[in-house]
């Protein structure tokens, strides 16, 4: 299997174009997953606490973390058989690039894995700043009919509740609920009862790990080259962190992303109906 589709089979080879940078391998495409925390010296790193100013941490949401898993821990998660079939080649393919890109390889625990390589991750961000975790319907026809075969994956709202009820310091949950459901009213009320702070559209599960070039940032000069060598350094330790300095150290003509961009609790913690207990 030569590169291009290698690219292709992970879904990603149309990103360059896409994202207008171009589509780099520099970083490699897959996680290292190292074992060791952040370390204290990019924890507390002078670009790091940069990144900070002027934003506070409990009006930072993630609205934008998926919640892996293959089902193993009694979460309700299913994916398709596709993925773990030896007859069907870039289907498992994909399986073992989303797996790795969330550092959750070993059979039996990968929904556990999980869980608790988010947790580590949100350990190095400030108290208050939270993520918001998607759930991921099945495909359905107009006609309210679901597709299995047409489903890559699916992730239970109840599991995505039941997460941001586990850990309310760190999760929020987003809902997913196609409107084609014949229950999909009921599916709703359910959600906005058990503290979903919004509605997730379906649409193609984007790369998992980002593929672009931090040294072209450095080129066009929207990076120097010492915060591009410690956000790179980041990036094996803590891709979620990595994500937020490096969007935030962007500068062009003096400007940069406004603290506001990152604020988004605003738009989301709007007064809600009472939650129940998950039952």
């Amino acid at each position: 299997m030569n590169r291009r589709i290698f690219l292709y089979a992970l879904g990603v080879g149309a990103l360059g174009v896409a994202g207008g940078c171009g589509l780099s391998l520099e970083g490699g495409i897959f996680n290292p997953c190292l074992s060791d925390p952040l370390p204290e010296r990019l924890r507390n790193h002078d670009v790091v606490r940069a990144a900070w100013e002027g934003i506070d941490p409990t009006q930072s949401w993630d609205c934008h973390t998926h919640v892996g898993g293959v089902g193993d821990g009694n979460t309700g998660i299913w994916i398709s058989p596709q993925m773990s079939s030896p007859f069907h080649p870039l289907q498992n393919l994909q399986r073992r690039f989303y797996l790795n890109a969330a550092c959750t390889e070993r059979d039996g625990r990968v929904d556990e894995d999980f869980v608790r390589r988010l947790l580590a991750y949100l350990d190095a961000f400030p108290g208050g700043f939270k993520v918001m975790l998607l759930s991921f319907d099945f495909h359905y026809d107009d006609a309210g009919t679901k597709h299995e075969e047409s489903s890559a994956f699916f992730v239970p709202d109840r599991y995505a509740a039941d997460l941001a009820h586990r850990f309310p310091d760190r999760c929020e949950w987003i809902c997913s609920v196609h409107p084609a459901r014949s229950d999909a009213v009921e599916a709703l009320d359910w959600a906005a009862k058990h503290g979903a702070r919004a509605v997730k559209s379906d649409y193609p599960l984007p790369g998992v790990m980002p593929l672009f070039s931090v040294r072209r940032f450095v080129e066009q000069s929207y990076l120097t080259s010492s915060q591009a060598t410690v956000v790179s350094e980041i990036r094996d330790y803590n891709p979620l962190l990595f994500d937020f300095v490096l969007k935030r150290s962007l500068v062009k003509n003096g400007q940069r992303f406004a603290p506001i961009v990152f604020e988004s609790r605003r738009v989301f913690d709007r007064k809600r109906v009472a939650t129940t207990a998950i039952h």
